[in-house]
């Protein structure tokens, strides 16, 4: 669903809490067993996730994140079909984000080389080519602001998935009317006069 594609979105890098701060906010390219260490924030997010009840399918979705088409991922080193569709797009939108944000270490890309990359990833098996042809349309008629990802808020987000829950459950719950009531409109012949005059 919608409301659960957003929500793994806003969710899916949680589990960088449990990374220590020197790696996250080390200024220089990450050592070989640094970027070991970086990847374990998959499984702690899943882990987190795993612990509240409604967030069930959730951890599955943070945990997948970063697995590849060509199963050379991680933390499960699945590949395809088996990585779960919402996984899938959340990587090809943290791939983007990932080159098009500054980091301690270097500057954000441009949009432009960003895009032409993610449109190579998607056909090196990294990146499913469905997900990202469509994120990269998606780009193409954006303006440059929402591009580089300038408009959004992790606030602004929150109140849209609380909002889109709520809504949800009203449907679910039926406590949208799914009837109107009969209503009978009596116009009399002085009624008609006027709004002829």
């Amino acid at each position: 669903t919608t409301r659960l594609a957003h929500l793994a979105g806003l969710l899916h890098d949680i589990g960088k809490i449990g990374i220590p701060g020197s790696i996250l906010n080390k200024t220089e390219r990450l050592t070989d067993d640094e970027f070991e260490e970086m990847k374990n924030h998959a499984v702690i997010g899943a882990d987190i996730l795993g612990e509240v009840d409604s967030y069930g399918e959730i951890s599955t979705l943070v945990r997948h994140h970063h697995e590849r088409i060509d199963g050379a991922g991680y933390p499960d080193q699945i590949g395809g079909d088996f990585i779960p569709a919402i996984s899938r797009m959340i990587s090809v939108a943290d791939t983007y984000s990932a080159m098009t944000t500054d980091r301690p270490y270097r500057q954000g890309m441009p949009t432009e080389k960003a895009m032409a990359i993610l449109g190579e990833a998607s056909g090196s098996g990294q990146l499913d080519e469905m997900y990202t042809a469509v994120f990269l349309r998606i780009l193409r008629n954006a303006d440059p602001l929402y591009q580089r990802g300038k408009q959004t808020s992790f606030e602004v987000e929150v109140a849209k998935h609380e909002a889109l829950g709520e809504f949800e459950q009203r449907v679910l719950h039926d406590d949208v009317p799914t009837s109107v009531p009969d209503i009978t409109i009596v116009v009399t012949d002085d009624e008609i006069q006027k709004d002829a005059a």
